[in-house]
């Protein structure tokens, strides 16, 4: 089976074609997703994309993940044309987790060509810049370096004094979010707890450009198994009950000095950002850039109820599918110099 991935992307205004986030999460049909995770043979093709994006690949990365993890399948990858593109995957170090993931290029050759010249270098083996596949043996380094690897990136990038007021305003919160979500994929993206696997990555953005996105996934049974089945919270029915309450867990439930979701949405906020979640059959979106949102997160959230926060989630049905995918966007403060 040759997916094209190009034919599920509408040119932007500048006729590009951009392979990002939605390309894959807003996938309307049940069949293509079957075929996907399914499918014996399946080539993923990347030709006439005209720009990769990290949260693109990193669907890619599931999908080649999950079919090798529980179908034992390998998935062929079809290299774009551009060579820009081929150094932008050598760049996010896609290529070095063949093994891992059950893929294979179409062209060896093309990608010992492309040329990574354009891009800084962060060769460090755990640096989020690349896509780094997490699982019990590796999440504790990815984890930690994920702090240093962040705090220089937007100290250098953004003149932040690690000393400073803006350094524990714009910085801690946002290393703190990764990492809970770092622990969350290894907790709760498997059949049993502590056994998940899962892909991360945080890319720079191109310079000037204020919005910056994490992004994660796992290959487990989404929110809806893991509060049913591990959380006992049997009463839990839909995808959208299970996502208000894996939101809202750790602040009924704060055990171990766990921070939870919760507390993400704060940070959110504050970064004029947004926070997608896909599991299930529901896509979730909470949009904290807007003032009207900003208002109405502002009045419940120190005493927070499912009916406040359903009110500020947007959600939309799509095909069922396994794991939990959560991006987030941050607005990068503009400081004077």
């Amino acid at each position: 089976m040759d997916f094209n991935i190009s034919k599920l992307i509408e040119l932007d205004y500048k006729k590009r074609k951009i392979f990002h986030w939605d390309t894959f999460s807003l996938i309307e049909s049940k069949e293509k997703w079957d075929n996907l995770l399914t499918e014996k043979k399946l080539e993923i093709n990347l030709r006439d994309i005209d720009i990769l994006g990290h949260d693109g690949i990193l669907w890619i990365g599931f999908i080649s993940l999950y079919r090798k993890t529980v179908n034992n399948l390998y998935t062929e990858i079809i290299l774009p044309d551009n060579y820009d593109q081929i150094s932008f995957i050598k760049y996010l170090g896609f290529n070095s987790l063949t093994d891992d993931l059950g893929i294979f290029f179409d062209d060896e050759a093309k990608l010992e060509a492309a040329d990574e010249k354009y891009y800084s270098h962060d060769d460090h083996p755990y640096s989020l810049r690349k896509i780094q596949l997490v699982d019990k043996n590796n999440w504790g380094n990815v984890m930690n370096y994920s702090n240093s690897y962040i705090t220089k990136y937007l100290v250098k990038n953004f003149d932040i004094n690690e000393i400073g007021e803006e350094f524990y305003e714009y910085v801690k919160p946002f290393t703190a979010t990764i990492r809970e979500l770092i622990l969350n994929i290894v907790l709760h993206g498997g059949n049993e707890e502590g056994t998940g696997k899962g892909l991360v990555a945080y890319t720079p953005t191109p310079p000037g450009y204020r919005i910056i996105r994490f992004c994660c996934n796992d290959i487990g049974k989404g929110f809806k198994y893991t509060l049913q089945n591990r959380r006992k919270k049997t009463w839990i029915k839909t995808d959208e009950q299970a996502i208000i309450e894996a939101l809202l867990y750790r602040f009924y439930n704060n055990e171990d000095g766990i921070l939870g979701l919760y507390p993400v949405l704060k940070y959110i906020r504050d970064r004029s950002g947004k926070m997608g979640i896909r599991t299930g059959s529901k896509y979730a979106e909470i949009d904290l850039s807007k003032n009207h949102y900003k208002m109405k997160f502002d009045e419940f959230y120190r005493v927070p109820t499912r009916k406040w926060l359903r009110n500020l989630i947007n959600f939309d049905d799509y095909p069922e599918i396994p794991g939990t995918h959560i991006f987030i966007d941050l607005t990068l403060p503009k400081l004077e110099k």
